[in-house]
């Protein structure tokens, strides 16, 4: 399933397709999301920018 919204709220992201059906959540605290595509979410954590796919897997990670 594409990935159609990602919400930052709190110390959490929330990931949805289809405008508001969940996908999964990424726990962020003090994260900032980076963007989304429809396969995948990139977060922020300090000096560590963390890719996810659109099943919630870290599939990357790399210094900013």
């Amino acid at each position: 399933m594409a990935i159609t919204t990602v919400v930052k709220q709190g110390s959490s992201a929330f990931v949805a397709y289809d405008g508001s059906k969940k996908l999964f959540q990424i726990l962020a605290p003090n994260g900032v999301l980076v963007g989304y595509t429809s396969t995948s979410v990139s977060i922020k954590q300090g000096i560590m920018i963390y890719v996810y796919n659109e099943k919630g897997i870290k599939v990357d990670s790399h210094y900013v």
